[in-house]
């Protein structure tokens, strides 16, 4: 199940006796800290809502509390935090949990309570007793980065709550850019420009993104590729300085403009083999942006400089990682070799 379910069903009355959340997406997972803090009235949030950390309490005090009776109220609510210890490849703490305890409570849970644990890991160690009993008594809910449809559904929902918009498309692909796929970081970016755009009647303009969006690593990335791509040395060089002087390790850059040629490489293959553009982002699961831009690109560029340039930055990873050759110089040549190529 994923949390937008969960959501709904909580919201509709279905509330069972244990929940198991896993995966890191910080956004999702304090929207569901909020909702089952809604289970409880504010008056009785103080008796009957409790949490506790996993790292630094064991969790037979969170069965415990648990077992306990509501208090005036209904039922009562246990959170349990940075449940680590049932991770697959989890970190070695020092607290040690009782997990005999966690299991035989699963297995007879306490109707008038809601026990919910919080583990910070996309996969569970399916091998430990506990995490089976788990799967079979509770309810598994997974946060993880959303799907591109429907990412575009919350980014739109939120805009209509707060009565914003996109001065056009360009604008919101620029947010876009700027922010990626993580729901955490656009959600976080979108509540800065709205509450900006309210001294605008509510829209949200491209000086606004870019006075309150920094431009990520992949984006001036895309833009150094694009200037490659176009045979603009002088102007990739500019902006590859620029890049370093904001910090930005070198053999990170390198990742990302290798993973961008990558992406060329394989449009221009399913291109030559007859896929449209839709065919192209069914088979690579990517953003339909990315893949439109890198078809524009390959409809002029010559195979082998894209080829060419691949090897290139293959072979300046590994002397990045190897060796100590100046990061700029190995770029600089770089350019050198490729440019020329698709220039011709």
């Amino acid at each position: 199940m994923d949390s937008e379910q969960l959501q709904k069903n909580i919201k509709s009355g279905t509330v069972a006796p244990v929940y198991l959340i896993t995966g890191n997406e910080q956004y999702q997972i304090d929207e569901l800290h909020q909702l089952f803090a809604s289970l409880i009235p504010p008056e009785e949030q103080g008796f009957n809502l409790a949490q506790y950390d996993m790292a630094t309490t064991p969790i037979e005090e969170a069965v415990a509390a648990a077992r306990d009776l509501p208090f005036m109220g209904e039922r009562r609510v246990i959170i349990a935090n940075r449940a680590d210890f049932l991770a697959a490849n989890g970190t070695k703490l020092k607290i040690e949990h009782n997990v005999t305890e966690l299991k035989e409570y699963v297995t007879n849970p306490e109707p008038t309570s809601v026990l919910v644990i919080f583990v910070p890991a996309p996969k569970l160690d399916g091998r430990k007793k506990v995490v089976k009993a788990l799967k079979k008594a509770a309810v598994v809910v997974e946060t993880e980065q959303l799907n591109a449809g429907a990412l575009r559904q919350r980014i739109d929902s939120f805009l209509k709550q707060n009565n914003a918009t996109f001065a056009d498309q360009q604008v919101r692909q620029l947010f876009m850019n700027r922010v990626g796929n993580e729901l955490t970081t656009v959600m976080a970016g979108l509540t800065k420009l709205v509450l900006l755009a309210r001294s605008n009647d509510g829209v949200i303009t491209q000086n606004a993104v870019t006075g309150m969006i920094p431009a990520n690593l992949e984006e001036n990335v895309f833009d150094l590729t694009d200037a490659v791509l176009r045979g603009q040395g002088g102007n990739a060089l500019q902006i590859y300085q620029n890049l370093i002087a904001q910090r930005e390790e070198p053999v990170r850059i390198n990742a990302v403009l290798l993973g961008q040629f990558r992406l060329l490489l394989q449009v221009a293959i399913l291109k030559r083999n007859g896929y449209d553009q839709g065919s192209i982002v069914k088979t690579l699961k990517v953003h339909p942006y990315r893949v439109k831009l890198a078809l524009q690109h390959v409809s002029h560029l010559p195979f082998k400089g894209l080829i060419r340039g691949y090897h290139e930055l293959l072979t300046i990873d590994e002397r990045l990682k190897t060796t100590q050759q100046d990061p700029e110089l190995l770029f600089q040549m770089f350019l050198m070799r490729v440019i020329p190529v698709q220039s011709k």
